[in-house]
């Protein structure tokens, strides 16, 4: 994330297996399941970015 603020440098993520599948935007999970968009969304917030 620190990568990502500079304006010097291209941040990618790659994700693969579940990680991909974890990642898919607006599915329903049950609390304590992975969804890495409710997990980006909780660190973009706390950012303040």
């Amino acid at each position: 994330m620190r990568l990502a603020k500079r304006s010097d440098v291209n941040v990618r993520l790659f994700l693969i297996g579940d990680g991909a599948a974890c990642a898919k935007r607006g599915q329903e999970t049950p609390n304590g399941y992975y969804n890495v968009e409710r997990m980006f969304k909780q660190r973009h917030a706390r950012s303040g970015d």
